[in-house]
């Protein structure tokens, strides 16, 4: 899901408002291959797993890695009605979802639920798509993470992960301590700002650090021995201009190659209007009810 520019992610993220919002169906929740998958009966406890996918919409994710069994439960808030979440287990990787698919979205205003996960420290692989809400990581060890939301928040006390992947929109990403196994973090973001720390030293690599980024050590773009690479691509000012424009274009394309095709088609039509009218003769459709017919009129 990258990434050399974060114009296809703001595009994305304006016009489908979240990956998660592209997946309805006639303003349902909706995800393929749901009949595959189970609702969530208290806490489950797997062994072998080493990828987990998780589609979240909103309220609080908490990670961390303790023992040698992977495990995850829920805990619903003041919610009128408990819905589960739904997860699969397939080759090795345990996919889970927010709710039954097509649970309606005003079924969904009334979901406010916390989701416990821990991983068992090793190699497993994480990726996580939210829309809003906050995933916290307390000494969390896995091989990678990745991240994609529009404005949930990340909050790491300990984070040991050897490749770090954030696509957001506007949620803030806090890493308080980062293991020195960390090799890289890939950053890309319209308005959120990144602060990590970690003592074994960065480089950074963007156009503003200011506002941006921010280390518990130093602001600058290079500490220590350097050896954490970090990659943002972020939208600048001047950016969020053009942006803004091509925004605007794409939202009025239509109407604006509807205004050139009526002008061309005015300009054709008065065309042929005079070179009928030289022939003394003027041919027009008639629409008005039925089939379309061509009439012809002798011109005075």
């Amino acid at each position: 899901m990258k990434k050399a520019s974060l114009f296809p992610l703001g595009v994305s993220m304006l016009l489908c408002s979240c990956s998660y919002i592209s997946h309805t169906v006639s303003g349902d929740y909706h995800y393929q291959d749901a009949e595959n998958y189970q609702p969530l009966e208290g806490k489950v406890s797997l062994s072998e797993i080493n990828k987990i996918d998780i589609g979240w919409l909103s309220g609080r994710i908490i990670l961390q890695s303790e023992g040698d069994t992977l495990s995850f439960y829920e805990e619903e808030v003041k919610m009128k009605k408990y819905l589960p979440l739904y997860y699969r287990v397939k080759d090795n990787t345990l996919s889970i979802h927010y709710v039954k698919s097509l649970t309606t979205n005003q079924e969904l205003q009334n979901v406010d639920k916390v989701f416990y996960l821990n991983i068992p420290k090793g190699d497993a692989e994480l990726s996580i798509d939210s829309v809003s809400g906050s995933i916290e990581a307390e000494d969390l060890q896995i091989s990678s993470l990745s991240l994609d939301t529009v404005s949930a928040t990340f909050h790491a006390t300990s984070l040991d992960c050897v490749t770090t992947k954030i696509n957001t929109v506007s949620g803030n990403v806090k890493i308080d301590s980062l293991s020195s196994s960390a090799v890289s973090i890939d950053f890309d973001s319209v308005s959120a700002n990144l602060t990590v720390g970690t003592e074994d030293g960065y480089q950074v690599s963007f156009d503003t650090v200011s506002g941006i980024f921010r280390s518990y050590q130093s602001n600058e773009k290079k500490y220590g021995s350097e050896k954490l690479h970090i990659t943002a691509d972020t939208v600048s000012q001047p950016k969020k201009l053009v942006f803004s424009v091509l925004l605007f274009m794409l939202k009025n394309s239509l109407f604006i190659l509807y205004l050139f095709y009526r002008e061309t088609m005015r300009k054709t039509s008065c065309d042929r209007f005079n070179s009928l009218k030289r022939n003394n003769r003027f041919h027009f459709l008639n629409r008005s009810f039925g089939k379309p017919r061509v009439e012809v009129i002798e011109y005075h």
